[in-house]
């Protein structure tokens, strides 16, 4: 096969030329178009041949391809057969075919041109190394060698480039169940003075935090020495004995906000005397009520 592999095909085009023609003629016509495209242009005639590659009697292919020349489906020139169709279609293959050679053929030869010059820089390169070389042999100077990676066949392989390890975040996990205070939580307390009572009950106030309120850390420890230096400052803690640095055995005790509202009150309206006066009838140790002080049942100025 020297023609074409493959040719286009319009069904519609092809239906409607071939709607008067007869079975045994469509089927001569399809033939001889398939054998033209497949030599790649005009075929002999060979009817004895041909009409075997039809599947025809001789006579019969005759009556068929003598009607197909008179209707110009087929072209019969001193003996060569041939269709019009197939020779525009196998004249634009051939142009086209010859512009993509042309066009091959340039880009090889830019890229042959290319791999000479890159030899011939490679190759100048190489000589002016050598030149200088043999100029700093000649001199005594010792001269710096260009790096040359080794190839992968080589004796070693090249280095492998440096991977960064990324470090894993610490993950929270709640209190254990059997915490207790380690050596050095115990040793950070005596270094601060701070008792055994103190460092005890502060590990039990943590404890009951971290199990109502489902807490989660990543350092215990650290959470735990950063609860004790708070219940210092604040002086808070659910056991006595904690040695503050200030002196103080236990911490000082909470004022009644509700009792110094009422004294406030009373001193306002002078019904309550000051720390400086002499007790008055309405002294607390005369068991006056409290509901008097506002206004309540058993005040003059709440009847009034």
């Amino acid at each position: 096969m020297n023609g074409a592999a493959w040719f286009r095909f319009f069904p519609s085009d092809w239906l409607a030329g071939t709607s008067s023609l007869s079975a045994a003629e469509i089927g001569v016509y399809v033939t001889l178009i398939a054998l033209i495209y497949d030599s790649g242009g005009p075929i002999k005639r060979d009817d004895v041949r041909l009409s075997r590659r039809c599947g025809l009697p001789k006579a019969g292919f005759c009556r068929a391809l003598d009607s197909l020349v008179r209707l110009e489906k087929i072209i019969d020139r001193a003996g060569e057969l041939s269709n019009c169709r197939a020779e525009i279609e196998l004249s634009e293959r051939a142009i086209l075919s010859g512009r993509h050679r042309k066009g091959a053929a340039i880009t090889n030869n830019k890229k042959y041109a290319k791999t000479i010059v890159t030899s011939s820089l490679e190759r100048t390169h190489s000589d002016s190394l050598d030149t200088r070389s043999a100029n700093a042999s000649r001199a005594g100077v010792p001269q710096p060698q260009p790096h040359i990676s080794e190839s992968p066949n080589g004796d070693s392989p090249p280095p492998s480039p440096k991977r960064t390890i990324r470090k894993s975040k610490p993950i929270a996990a709640p209190l254990p169940d059997n915490w207790q205070p380690s050596e050095s939580d115990c040793a950070y307390a005596a270094r601060q003075n701070w008792s055994r009572n103190f460092v005890n009950g502060c590990a039990e106030d943590m404890r009951l935090w971290a199990r109502s309120k489902g807490a989660t850390k990543v350092d215990w420890s650290a959470t735990f020495l950063g609860w004790m230096r708070r219940a210092q400052r604040d002086g808070q803690s659910s056991f006595d004995g904690a040695s503050s640095s200030r002196g103080s055995s236990r911490p000082p005790p909470r004022s009644n906000g509700t009792m110094e509202a009422f004294q406030n009150f009373a001193r306002k309206h002078g019904d309550f005397p000051n720390d400086d006066e002499k007790r008055g009838p309405c002294s607390p140790d005369e068991n006056v009520p409290m509901l008097q002080f506002l206004g309540g049942p058993g005040d003059e100025r709440g009847q009034a």
